[in-house]
Formats: C-alpha cells, sequence, structure tokens
C-alpha cells in the first residue's frame, strides 16, 4: 500500500512495477474506494533510481483517510496496480483497519454445532 499526503503538490511513487523499463505515456486511474470517482493522469514518464521505478504525481485532490485503488497501464496494458491510503501522519505506529467494526464474535454460549450432510 502506498501512503500519500491530502496536499495539491505533486508526489513522488517508488514502486515496483512489473517492467522496470523507462517509459514515457503511462496512464494512471485513481479510484476513490468510497465514492467510486475515479480520476485519469495521463502522459506520465518515470525514472529508475537503486532498481525501483520512480513516477511523479502531479497535484490530486486526494481526501484524509480515504482508500483509492491506483491501476498504471502502458501502451493499453497493465504495467502497474496497487493500493493508496492517504494520512498526514508521519508515523507508522497508526494503522489503517479496513475491516473496523465488521467482525462480530460468536456468543460465549453458542454451542458451535455443525451439521454435515
Amino acid at each position: 500500500m502506498i501512503r500519500l499526503k491530502p496536499i495539491q503538490t505533486s508526489q513522488l511513487l517508488r514502486i515496483l512495477p512489473r517492467t522496470s523499463d523507462v517509459i514515457t505515456g503511462a496512464v494512471a486511474h485513481i479510484k476513490n474506494e468510497e465514492t467510486g470517482s475515479i480520476e485519469t493522469l495521463s502522459n506520465l514518464s518515470n525514472s529508475v533510481v537503486d532498481g525501483f521505478t520512480h513516477v511523479i504525481i502531479e497535484a490530486l485532490n486526494l481526501e484524509e483517510d480515504t482508500t483509492y485503488s491506483l491501476e498504471m497501464t502502458h501502451n493499453g496494458e497493465l504495467w502497474y496496480r496497487d493500493k493508496i491510503y492517504v494520512t498526514s501522519s508521519e508515523t507508522t505506529e497508526k494503522y489503517h483497519n479496513i475491516q473496523k467494526d465488521t467482525y462480530t464474535s460468536p456468543a460465549i454460549n453458542e454451542d458451535n454445532e455443525y451439521s454435515i450432510l
């Protein structure tokens, strides 16, 4: 998962895509997981530094504490896919839990009986 800040300036993505070639003309589709809205960035270029591919993402309207899905394509083929979490927090001790409040514990008196057919 990539962590980005909710700022209106360019940000650097340090990734490991399917190929480590230097390319131009990549397209990024960034989808807000909550609203389903998609923002498309075109004509992205990259550089390779110390085995990682660096891509500069221009200013986006990213919302704090929101998860996005990222798909980057080149010549119509998938080049990279990942999730983005937007936070202004600098610490790594706080984690985003996408399953918060979805798990329910079994009742203490539950007998755990199963029917086998």
